[in-house]
Parts: structure tokens; C-alpha cells; sequence
């Protein structure tokens, strides 16, 4: 049996990080965080995720300077990220895309999208470590 991946959700609503977790624990191992500054304390302390959903709105360091957090950690740089936020508006969407977020997903969100771009990342972060390895 594969072993199932790892997604970090980091959020600071208490009910998305909850209702995430409830739909993506079948499929996923989860580790929660509510702000950037936890959720970059647990990676560097724990083993890294496989995935982050990030979202934007967090206390103290947001979703933009979490992201550009992770990217300057060497052994955290190469973990695939889809914001997941309430913060819709193309600028928004646009700056997440060009630091380099693989997708972007607004709330509220269908699940089966969720499910189906998460797999997308996975495989996508998997062929990518494949192709590194054989380099």
C-alpha cells in the first residue's frame, strides 16, 4: 500500500481548517497551522509536507510573506503550494501565481475541485523530484 501523502493546511479560520481536514484526511495525512510563523516552525521542526494549502489572510506574517518564507529554506523550497483563501480578485491571484503558487483556489470551493488539483500538484511535485534524481 503507498504511503499517503502529507498536506500542511495553514489557515486561521478555525472552521475551514476543519472542514479541509474533513475532506482531505480520507485521501491525506494533515498537519494544521494557524498562521505562516507556525506553519514554517512545524516544517522546520517536523518532517515537511508534501503539499501546503496557504491561505492569504493570516495574523502577523500573511500568506504572500509566508510563501516567500518557505522558498528562502533550501530544504522547504521545492514543496508545491496552492493558496486556498477568501481573497478573490485577479491582482490577488496574480501576485500569488508569480511568486511561484502552483494554483489558486477561492472559498468556498467544491470539493471534488479541491480533491482533483491537489492529486494534480502531487503528481506534478513527485515528477518533478523524479526528473531532479536522475539528473
Amino acid at each position: 500500500m503507498e504511503k499517503k501523502s502529507l498536506i500542511m493546511v495553514v489557515d486561521d479560520d478555525l472552521i475551514y481548517l476543519d472542514m479541509v481536514r474533513g475532506i482531505i484526511s480520507e485521501y491525506y495525512n494533515v498537519i494544521l497551522a494557524t498562521s505562516g510563523v507556525q506553519a514554517v516552525r512545524i516544517m522546520q521542526r517536523d518532517r515537511a509536507p508534501d503539499l501546503i494549502l496557504l491561505d492569504i489572510v493570516l495574523p502577523g506574517m500573511d500568506g504572500y510573506d509566508t510563501y516567500e518564507h518557505i522558498y528562502s529554506i533550501s530544504e522547504l523550497s521545492g514543496i508545491p503550494v496552492i493558496i486556498l483563501t477568501g481573497v478573490t480578485g485577479s491582482t490577488a491571484e496574480l501576485t500569488g501565481l508569480s511568486l511561484g503558487a502552483q494554483d489558486y483556489i477561492t472559498k468556498p470551493f467544491e470539493r471534488e475541485i479541491l480533491l482533483a488539483r491537489i492529486r494534480l500538484r502531487l503528481d506534478s511535485g513527485r515528477q518533478a523530484r523524479q526528473l531532479q534524481i536522475m539528473r
